[in-house]
């Protein structure tokens, strides 16, 4: 990562900072986050993690397989980056893919099989904590702008590829109150204050 990357992205609370520093993930600790946002750390270096290089590349068959399936246009967003002061919480977000029908965020995830278990019903919003907090996350950052992109979002969905075992689409809706409870105010004190 660049400097600059590393200076830029200590100044906001991104999506993938969200869940570690409510202390809602097992990927990362409010700790770690305080540590990087305040200069002691580096950010995790995740590239070499097999999920997650998987999960770059085949974002775009994941998302595909979706708009062959159903028919809706997916729009790509790989080189949408936003920011948001929202409540005096400094926030940024990178997205995957925009359904312009559906007018919600399109988040693609590759998963080993054995995370299923983490999930409920095709289609519910049951996901686990990280990935409910980032939806969560992304959500806000994109119906804070004044002018958005496309529309505002009515909700997330989460195109999860586990393996090659199955590819399960979950919906996680806006809900305004929910991203409230998520705290807001904790984080802000705790990075920020």
């Amino acid at each position: 990562m660049t400097d600059f990357y590393q200076t830029e992205r200590r100044k906001r609370i991104w999506s993938t900072h969200a869940a570690p520093a409510l202390g809602l993930s097992k990927y990362g600790t409010p700790a770690t986050v305080w540590a990087y946002m305040r200069g002691l750390a580096d950010e995790p270096d995740l590239s070499d993690v097999f999920e997650v290089q998987a999960g770059r590349y085949l974002e775009p068959v994941i998302a595909k397989m979706h708009a062959d399936e159903t028919g809706d246009k997916l729009v790509s967003l790989a080189k949408v980056t936003q920011q948001a002061d929202v409540s005096g919480l400094p926030t940024g977000a990178h997205y995957d893919f925009w359904n312009d029908t559906k007018k919600m965020l399109h988040e693609c995830k590759f998963f080993s099989p054995q995370r299923q278990k983490e999930f409920g019903a095709p289609g519910s919003d049951s996901v686990p904590m990280d990935v409910l907090v980032q939806c969560l996350h992304e959500m806000l950052v994109w119906n804070a702008q004044d002018k958005p992109l496309y529309a505002k979002t009515n909700g997330v969905e989460v195109d999860v590829l586990f393996g090659n075992a199955a590819r399960i689409v979950f919906v996680v809706p806006w809900d305004a109150r929910a991203i409230v409870r998520s705290g807001r105010r904790r984080i802000t004190r705790r990075f920020f204050g």
